[in-house]
């Protein structure tokens, strides 16, 4: 499937690095990022269940040991009440987390570069150059990447919605609630986005490059040139940022993506497309 991502600066340097700069999710223009609701309540009855369920799987017991020195399956039910209790509480504060917390707790694991499935409607594309392209006056780079990878990012699919995503806290674990609600919140945006057709790429800032720009650390994800598979220059992108584009694809991409240039459609609002 090809992936678009619109630049309004550094397209030449992304292709010339092979290199994706990636973001912190509260960075994003949408304020609903984040804004879960709760569809269930943990009692200390659904919480004892759960726990011992859980005392035979390793990754529990290795969860449990990290906040717990010494735990392990002998000592597990003199410790049952306190996790309990713990547990219940934890589930609480989850739900009542405050954007900022659930954003800070998020920047801290995750990155993510935002990308639009090629086939959005015309009039959808002229509004996706106008936002994310400097209103026309950027590039748009096109990537096709393996199908199902899962290291070192995964491509998800927007979810949109009517209704902000319910996460249900009655059971699970500290992290299987923490893994929960912030996948299922990231996946999910108003039907007011919809017009984006948006796919995200999920990696974590231990597999990107880390950069200190403007007093800031940035995280820069690598990709294989030849995932490269289309350039477009926006119908206001300046004469000699196409040309370095177009010489950087010719002599440094081995695929030689295709490169088009924007232009009007001669009667619609609608943009034509011609190979440069």
């Amino acid at each position: 499937m090809l992936l678009h991502r619109y630049f309004g600066s550094h397209a030449f340097e992304t292709l010339k690095e092979a290199k994706l700069k990636t973001s912190r999710i509260s960075s994003f223009n949408d304020p609903f990022e984040f804004l879960y609701i709760s569809s269930g309540k943990t009692t200390a009855k659904k919480a004892r269940k759960y726990i011992l369920s859980q005392f035979d799987s390793p990754a529990f017991l290795l969860e449990v040991q990290q906040q717990i020195p010494g735990f392990n399956k002998k000592t597990a039910m003199q410790h049952l009440p306190a996790m309990v209790a713990a547990m219940v509480s934890r589930s609480q504060e989850f739900d009542d987390a405050r954007l900022e917390e659930r954003e800070e707790l998020t920047d801290k694991c995750m990155r993510v570069v935002c990308l639009s499935a090629a086939n959005v409607k015309p009039l959808d594309e002229i509004l996706m150059w106008s936002h994310y392209a400097t209103k026309h006056s950027g590039v748009r780079i096109g990537f096709e990447f393996p199908d199902g990878i899962t290291f070192p990012f995964m491509v998800e699919k927007i979810n949109y919605g009517e209704k902000r995503v319910a996460v249900d806290f009655s059971l699970g674990s500290e992290l299987d609630l923490l893994t929960r609600a912030l996948r299922e919140s990231v996946l999910t945006k108003s039907l007011a986005w919809s017009y984006e057709n948006e796919y995200r790429l999920i990696t974590l800032p231990e597999h990107c490059e880390k950069r200190t720009i403007n007093s800031a650390a940035e995280h820069f994800l690598d990709f294989k040139p030849e995932w490269v598979k289309s350039i477009d220059f926006g119908v206001r992108c300046p004469k000699e940022e196409i040309q370095r584009i177009v010489n950087l694809i010719k002599s440094s991409y081995p695929n030689k993506a295709i490169c088009k240039k924007a232009v009007f459609h001669k009667s619609e609002y609608a943009l034509d497309y011609v190979e440069i």
